[in-house]
C-alpha cells in the first residue's frame, strides 16, 4: 500500500510538473507571437508614414 502511494504520488507530481512547463512554454510562445504581431504593425504604420510624407514632398 506504502509503495503504490509513493508511486501515485511520484506520478501526480510528475504530470503536474509537465502541465506546468506546458503551460509556460505555451504561455511564452504567445507573448512572443504577440510581439512579432505588435511589431509587424508598428513597421507596417511607420512604412505608410513614410511613403504619405514622400508623396506630400512630391506634390511641392
Amino acid at each position: 500500500m506504502r509503495q503504490f502511494l509513493m508511486i501515485a504520488s511520484l506520478v501526480l507530481l510528475f504530470a503536474t510538473g509537465c502541465d506546468l512547463a506546458a503551460y509556460r512554454q505555451r504561455a511564452e510562445n504567445a507573448q512572443r507571437d504577440q510581439t512579432v504581431q505588435d511589431l509587424q504593425e508598428l513597421g507596417e504604420s511607420m512604412h505608410n508614414e513614410a511613403n504619405e510624407e514622400v508623396g506630400a514632398n512630391e506634390e511641392r
